[in-house]
């Protein structure tokens, strides 16, 4: 390679490492305080829609009979609500966190329709890892939950609260399932 090469290589590489480093300087000081969890760490919540967005996980939806539609992951698994946590505020964690294994953040992007990408957000634990949140509700698999459609945790009372899954509206979903085999999926 020329002399002229390598150092056209060598600025074009040195503008890219100096754009990486301000643009991770911006996400890194970006995210706001959202609160306290149960061990008093603070969560950090995503400030707007865009960093929400670039936060996402790949969420869609599933349907089971005396539940009605459903938010899962990208998998057909589904995701639940602990009716302990407040908004952008995890208390779930050690054992809890072990039996309700949180969402994490990713940066894939939903293909459902019915799951509104700018109720997707993140927050940072008492663990200091990223949850995914959707409606500011922190959201979470159930460890008994073994194959896509199981939605084995709906109604649970454990770890001081009841457990649901989340409707595509940002809600809890709190009805009873009457069997597991009526659960149904989409395709």
């Amino acid at each position: 390679m020329s002399p002229i090469r390598i150092s056209c290589v060598a600025v074009i590489a040195t503008m890219l490492v100096g754009c990486a480093r301000k643009d991770s300087t911006a996400d890194s000081t970006a995210a706001a305080g959202g609160g306290v969890d149960s061990s008093g760490a603070s969560a950090r919540m995503a400030p707007d829609s865009a960093s929400a967005a670039a936060s996402a996980v790949a969420l869609g939806t599933a349907t089971a009979a005396g539940v009605g539609k459903y938010l899962t992951d990208a998998n057909g698994r589904s995701v639940y609500a602990f009716m302990k946590d407040k908004k952008n505020v995890s208390t779930c964690a050690d054992a809890c966190a072990a039996a309700w294994p949180p969402l994490g953040a990713s940066s894939a992007v939903s293909t459902d329709s019915s799951v509104k990408s700018a109720m997707v957000g993140t927050i940072t634990r008492s663990d200091n890892k990223s949850q995914t949140t959707y409606n500011g509700i922190p959201v979470y698999y159930y460890e008994d939950d073994k194959q896509s459609g199981d939605i084995k945790g709906q109604g649970k009372n454990e770890f001081g609260g009841l457990w649901y899954v989340v409707s595509p509206t940002g809600q809890s979903v709190k009805r009873a399932l009457v069997a597991d085999k009526q659960i149904t999926k989409k395709k």
